[in-house]
């Protein structure tokens, strides 16, 4: 049995806290499971599990027997990696992290240009956010990530894709709200005013949230976080229901001029949402995810 269905089992009891759920949920047997338990432990010499209060954890030998398995997997993905990289064969698969609204601004343009000339390579989407990608990406469960900058995480690399204005949106129902205002204006009035006023955006770990903390905390002004959402059109209608006001990308901000709305923007150098391709630092991308890479960035440079 491999390492990484050692992990899989360990994982899957330890999240279902219960053999025979765990077993359910691996499609196998209970004594099939309780048997490669006990392989393990026999092999080790110590028990990797105990309960505490009906509650199944793991043994400080369990933890370190977990620790280097993820280990292990991480070793030999880069040993297939490069083995891949060596091979000339254009058919694999490319685990791509990317949020749902990344996804609809612009897959559009790059899977199909990509699929011309990698016809047997298929893109696995991941829609999750952005911390959890990174996340993932470290765990070697994606290949590639699509997001934000600033990127935190010192154990990973990007290139930046391209960059966009960020504006800002402010509801009917706000007391900013202006109804002489019809179009798309600069936003000339005191940074001051955004002080402390009630905001919806994602949260302040990635993405537009981010971005908006470090431009709050340049301008020396509070942000005041009313609600946080994984989406912008989400953001949106909340603020539209009275909660405050949101931040919506240059990349949408035309589905929303017609509302009964202020869009506001600012000079580009002052705020801007800047799109990243993300990847593991210091370790060889495979030739598929080079191949994808570099489509997106040329597909975004036309």
């Amino acid at each position: 049995m491999n390492n990484s269905t050692k992990l899989s089992y360990i994982n899957t009891i330890l999240k279902q806290q219960n053999l025979t759920k765990a077993a359910k949920k691996l499609y196998i047997s209970q004594p099939y499971l309780s048997k490669i338990i006990k392989n393990i432990e026999e092999e080790l010499g110590v028990q990797i599990f105990y309960k505490n209060k009906n509650i199944i954890k793991l043994t400080f030998a369990g933890e370190r027997y977990i620790h280097y398995l993820k280990q292990i997997n991480k070793i030999e993905n880069k040993l297939y990696n490069e083995i891949s990289l060596i091979k000339t064969n254009k058919k694999g698969k490319v685990k791509l992290g990317i949020n749902s609204a990344l996804a609809t601004a612009f897959l559009y343009k790059v899977i199909p240009e990509f699929n011309k000339n990698n016809p047997d390579v298929i893109i696995e989407l991941i829609e999750k956010n952005q911390n959890i990608s990174e996340y993932m990406l470290i765990e070697n469960d994606l290949d590639l990530v699509i997001g934000m900058s600033p990127i935190a995480n010192k154990n990973l690399s990007y290139n930046t894709l391209y960059s966009e204005k960020l504006y800002l949106f402010i509801p009917k129902k706000h007391h900013l709200y202006n109804p002489k205002v019809k179009n798309i204006s600069k936003f000339n009035k005191p940074l001051y005013i955004l002080n402390n006023e009630p905001i919806v955006t994602t949260p302040e770990k990635y993405g537009i949230g981010h971005t908006l903390k470090i431009f709050f905390e340049k301008n020396n002004i509070e942000l005041n976080t009313a609600i946080t959402t994984s989406t912008v059109p989400t953001a949106v209608n909340l603020a539209k229901s009275g909660i405050g006001m949101t931040f919506i990308p240059e990349t949408i901000v035309d589905d929303y001029i017609n509302e009964e709305c202020n869009i506001y923007y600012f000079n580009k150098s002052d705020i801007k949402a800047e799109y990243v391709a993300i990847y593991r630092k210091d370790e060889l991308l495979s030739e598929v995810t080079t191949n994808l890479l570099n489509i997106i960035l040329e597909t975004l440079k036309k």
